[in-house]
Protein backbone atom coordinates (compact mmCIF):
# COMPACT_ATOMS: atom_id res chain seq x y z
CA UNK A 1 0.00 0.00 0.00
CA UNK A 2 1.58 3.32 -0.99
CA UNK A 3 2.35 5.77 1.78
CA UNK A 4 0.85 9.18 1.81
CA UNK A 5 3.51 11.90 1.93
CA UNK A 6 2.57 15.42 2.93
CA UNK A 7 4.87 18.37 2.41
CA UNK A 8 4.53 21.74 4.07
CA UNK A 9 6.75 24.73 3.27
CA UNK A 10 9.85 22.70 2.37
CA UNK A 11 10.02 20.98 5.74
CA UNK A 12 10.24 17.56 4.20
CA UNK A 13 7.95 14.57 4.60
CA UNK A 14 5.82 14.35 7.72
CA UNK A 15 5.14 10.64 7.39
CA UNK A 16 7.10 7.80 5.86
CA UNK A 17 6.15 4.32 4.82
CA UNK A 18 6.64 1.68 7.53
CA UNK A 19 9.74 -0.42 6.87
CA UNK A 20 11.34 2.18 4.61
CA UNK A 21 14.14 2.84 7.11
CA UNK A 22 13.02 6.38 7.73
CA UNK A 23 11.87 7.70 11.09
CA UNK A 24 8.15 7.69 11.66
CA UNK A 25 8.25 10.40 14.30
CA UNK A 26 9.51 13.88 13.41
CA UNK A 27 10.42 14.53 17.06
CA UNK A 28 12.92 11.66 17.03
CA UNK A 29 14.35 12.94 13.76
CA UNK A 30 14.61 16.42 15.21
CA UNK A 31 16.45 15.16 18.32
CA UNK A 32 18.92 13.23 16.23
CA UNK A 33 19.55 16.23 14.05
CA UNK A 34 20.09 18.44 17.08
CA UNK A 35 22.48 15.98 18.72
CA UNK A 36 24.28 15.53 15.42
CA UNK A 37 24.58 19.31 15.16
CA UNK A 38 25.93 19.56 18.70
CA UNK A 39 28.45 16.80 18.00
CA UNK A 40 29.54 18.67 14.87
CA UNK A 41 29.90 21.93 16.79
CA UNK A 42 31.85 20.26 19.59
CA UNK A 43 34.14 18.58 17.08
CA UNK A 44 34.69 21.89 15.32
CA UNK A 45 35.51 23.67 18.58
CA UNK A 46 37.98 21.00 19.68
CA UNK A 47 39.64 21.09 16.28
CA UNK A 48 40.05 24.86 16.47
CA UNK A 49 41.28 24.60 20.05
CA UNK A 50 43.92 22.06 19.03
CA UNK A 51 44.96 24.15 16.04
CA UNK A 52 45.21 27.25 18.24
CA UNK A 53 47.29 25.42 20.83
CA UNK A 54 49.71 24.19 18.16
CA UNK A 55 49.96 27.67 16.64
CA UNK A 56 50.69 29.16 20.05
CA UNK A 57 53.31 26.50 20.69
CA UNK A 58 55.11 27.16 17.41
CA UNK A 59 54.90 30.95 17.78
CA UNK A 60 55.67 31.33 21.49
CA UNK A 61 58.47 28.77 21.80
CA UNK A 62 60.98 30.51 19.48
CA UNK A 63 60.37 33.82 21.26
CA UNK A 64 60.79 32.15 24.66
CA UNK A 65 64.01 30.46 23.55
CA UNK A 66 65.43 33.59 21.87
CA UNK A 67 64.89 35.88 24.82
CA UNK A 68 66.20 33.65 27.57
CA UNK A 69 63.36 31.41 28.59
CA UNK A 70 63.91 27.79 29.41
CA UNK A 71 66.69 27.50 26.83
CA UNK A 72 69.04 29.61 28.95
CA UNK A 73 72.07 27.57 29.79
CA UNK A 74 73.52 27.47 33.25
CA UNK A 75 76.11 30.13 33.97
CA UNK A 76 79.67 28.96 33.43
CA UNK A 77 81.60 28.42 36.64
CA UNK A 78 83.90 31.22 37.76
CA UNK A 79 87.05 30.82 39.83
CA UNK A 80 86.50 31.46 43.54
CA UNK A 81 89.90 33.12 44.05
CA UNK A 82 91.15 34.31 40.66
CA UNK A 83 94.87 34.96 40.24
CA UNK A 84 94.05 37.98 38.04
CA UNK A 85 91.02 39.94 36.91
CA UNK A 86 91.08 41.26 33.35
CA UNK A 87 88.94 44.10 32.00
CA UNK A 88 87.32 44.33 28.57
CA UNK A 89 90.00 44.59 25.84
CA UNK A 90 92.87 43.72 28.17
CA UNK A 91 95.57 41.18 27.23
CA UNK A 92 98.15 40.06 29.79
CA UNK A 93 101.24 37.87 29.35
CA UNK A 94 102.35 36.06 32.51
CA UNK A 95 105.97 34.91 32.80
CA UNK A 96 106.78 31.26 33.33
CA UNK A 97 106.18 30.35 36.97
CA UNK A 98 103.72 33.21 37.69
CA UNK A 99 100.71 30.92 37.18
CA UNK A 100 100.27 27.20 37.64
CA UNK A 101 97.98 24.79 35.81
CA UNK A 102 94.50 25.16 37.34
CA UNK A 103 94.88 28.77 38.51
CA UNK A 104 91.78 30.82 37.77
CA UNK A 105 91.51 34.01 35.70
CA UNK A 106 88.47 36.25 35.50
CA UNK A 107 87.21 38.55 32.74
CA UNK A 108 84.81 41.43 33.44
CA UNK A 109 83.11 42.96 30.41
CA UNK A 110 79.92 45.01 30.34
CA UNK A 111 78.90 43.91 33.83
CA UNK A 112 79.35 40.22 32.98
CA UNK A 113 81.97 38.04 34.63
CA UNK A 114 83.34 34.91 33.06
CA UNK A 115 86.26 32.83 34.22
CA UNK A 116 88.67 30.21 32.95
CA UNK A 117 91.45 28.10 34.42
CA UNK A 118 95.03 27.87 33.19
CA UNK A 119 95.32 24.79 30.96
CA UNK A 120 98.22 22.39 30.71
CA UNK A 121 101.22 23.54 28.59
CA UNK A 122 100.62 23.91 24.82
CA UNK A 123 96.83 24.09 25.29
CA UNK A 124 94.24 26.85 25.05
CA UNK A 125 90.95 27.26 26.86
CA UNK A 126 88.20 29.81 26.47
CA UNK A 127 84.87 30.69 28.02
CA UNK A 128 82.03 32.88 26.77
CA UNK A 129 79.03 34.42 28.47
CA UNK A 130 76.36 36.24 26.48
CA UNK A 131 73.90 38.62 28.11
CA UNK A 132 71.09 40.57 26.52
CA UNK A 133 73.36 43.51 25.57
CA UNK A 134 76.94 42.35 26.20
CA UNK A 135 79.22 39.40 25.64
CA UNK A 136 82.19 38.51 27.83
CA UNK A 137 84.89 36.16 26.57
CA UNK A 138 88.17 35.01 28.04
CA UNK A 139 90.89 33.09 26.23
CA UNK A 140 93.81 31.57 28.12
CA UNK A 141 96.76 30.09 26.21
CA UNK A 142 99.54 28.22 27.94
CA UNK A 143 102.84 27.98 26.06
CA UNK A 144 105.34 25.16 26.21
CA UNK A 145 107.84 27.26 28.20
CA UNK A 146 105.29 27.83 31.02
CA UNK A 147 104.26 31.38 30.09
CA UNK A 148 100.55 32.15 29.90
CA UNK A 149 98.73 34.65 27.68
CA UNK A 150 95.22 35.73 28.71
CA UNK A 151 92.87 38.05 26.83
CA UNK A 152 89.47 39.43 27.75
CA UNK A 153 86.88 40.81 25.34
Amino acid sequence: MPALVLRTLNRGPTRAEPGSGQNHDRGTNRRRSRSAQLAGIAEGKSTWLAAGALAALFLVTPVWVRYGGSASAALPPTPANPAAVLENGQKIAFAAGDLEVGDGLLCESGGLRVGAWVPSPRHTTSAHLTGSNWTASIRVRSRGDGSVIASCS
